[in-house]
């Protein structure tokens, strides 16, 4: 089971950065070497995948107790195959599915929605449970995997070698302050509840319209709506009364909104991030 979830979690992923137009963000019909970049790396993750589904798994079978689960250095393990087959790694991209698939064969359920509260469980018990020195391995592989901002900014808000032994830091800690700037890694903040509401609007929308690329669209949009200006929000309202991508008209619109916003150095790739990863997951959930 583990890599036929795994392949279904990497179509999923590649099916939410390909949907076009995402005005102001990575789409397929954009010309980015990013683009390429994420691709590569979703790819490159589907061994993480299944190694984190299978540990799981160990756990839940009473194997190996979850306290010697060492997620980061699992994470690194796969940063470093992106790094190696890519050449750059975007880890906001694909972590949180990293993360989940471990969470979905611990808890035992086949997709987050069929029972998310004894998903958001042992999600959060995986989170909470990695010693410092694992958290401590998964910071320094960001530096050596051409991440240095990362790892800049991990220490400027205050997570470093020190905190970490004196505070004991998890690597709920440190998803949380990635979030902060990289907005995929928010959907593993449990406060936020992003992930869960993420993937109930969009499985609402697949319901509605019977199209994944729509649904997606129609929830990148939501996002994108609540950080434009006024003119920049009409123009959204008018490309949805006008069907998006399903008419000539609804395309047009969204190309001139997507073109108006990086006219404007308008990018929204931290959007992209949240539904790619939300996409992989709701993948699982039937919106292929």
């Amino acid at each position: 089971m583990s890599l036929e979830a795994a392949k279904i979690l990497v179509y999923g992923a590649l099916n939410g950065l390909n949907t076009y137009v995402k005005p102001g963000g990575l789409h397929r019909l954009r010309p980015d070497k990013l683009f390429d970049e994420v691709v590569c790396n979703i790819v490159s993750s589907l061994d993480g995948i299944v190694e984190a589904y299978e540990e799981g798994e160990r756990v839940r079978r009473g194997e190996k107790a979850l306290t010697s689960v060492e997620l980061g250095r699992l994470l690194a393990k796969a940063y470093r195959e992106a790094y190696r087959v890519c050449g750059a790694v975007h880890p906001e991209y694909y972590t949180p599915v990293l993360v989940a698939s471990m969470a979905l064969s611990h808890s035992g359920v086949e997709s987050v929605l069929s029972d998310p509260s004894r998903f958001k469980r042992s999600m959060d018990s995986i989170l909470a449970a990695g010693k410092w020195s694992d958290v401590k391995h998964y910071m320094d592989t960001l530096r050596s995997v051409g991440r240095d901002d990362m790892s800049e900014h991990l220490s400027s808000t205050g997570l470093t070698q020190v905190s970490l032994i004196q505070g004991g830091a998890s690597l709920a800690d440190v998803f949380r302050a990635l979030g902060s700037r990289w907005p995929g890694f928010i959907l593993l903040d449990p406060r936020e509840g992003l992930l869960l509401n993420g993937l109930r609007r969009l499985v609402e929308y697949y319901r509605k319209t019977r199209s994944s690329q729509t649904a997606l669209l129609m929830l990148y949009l939501d996002m994108l709506e609540e950080r434009l200006s006024e003119q920049y929000r009409g123009m959204v309202s008018e490309a949805r009364r006008l069907g998006l991508m399903s008419t000539l008209n609804g395309a047009r619109r969204l190309y001139e909104l997507d073109t108006a916003l990086r006219k404007s150095n308008l990018v929204f790739n931290g959007l992209v991030e949240q539904v790619v990863n939300l996409s992989s997951l709701a993948a699982l959930e039937g919106v292929r």
